[in-house]
């Protein structure tokens, strides 16, 4: 089987396709009547891609009055809270309402269309553990804030 196949194809091998893309052997091409072509990956190899290609980075900070502040540089969000835990899971928050603001409205918008990949990586996290644990990677959330 080549990479790219026709919609019909696909639909009808539906079970086959995903045990082929499922055991590591590739990705799939699926060509429709007019409609652009849309690629079908196993989504740890594309996870695994994205987080090289497009990694989060944050930086906690803390005011005066003790609250604290995490912001998400990709998608210029932050979260605020009393404490690190607080920050993060507001940020959480902010982090699940923008990527439902970019799929219905800001996905073409000039300041908002370069996001994408960063999206798409969030899209992938299957909950809420799976998403702290991909923005956060490679920090430390639990250090003390100056």
């Amino acid at each position: 089987m080549g990479t790219s196949i026709q919609f019909t194809w696909a639909k009808a091998h539906l079970s086959a396709l995903f045990d082929t893309i499922g055991q590591g052997r590739g990705l799939r091409v699926v060509h429709r009547h007019k409609s652009r072509p849309i690629a079908l990956v196993d989504a740890g190899e594309l996870e695994a891609v994205l987080a090289e290609t497009h990694p989060f980075t944050s930086e906690l900070s803390r005011a005066e009055d003790g609250t604290v502040s995490v912001w998400l540089e990709q998608l210029a969000l932050y979260g605020r809270g009393s404490t690190i835990v607080d920050a993060v899971e507001d940020l959480l928050d902010e982090t699940a309402q923008y990527v439902d603001e970019w799929e219905a409205r800001l996905r073409h918008a000039p300041d908002h269309e370069a996001r994408a990949w960063w999206v798409r990586r969030i899209q992938l996290a299957p909950d809420r553990d799976a998403l702290r644990e991909l923005i956060f990677a490679r920090q430390d959330t639990t250090a003390d804030v100056g």
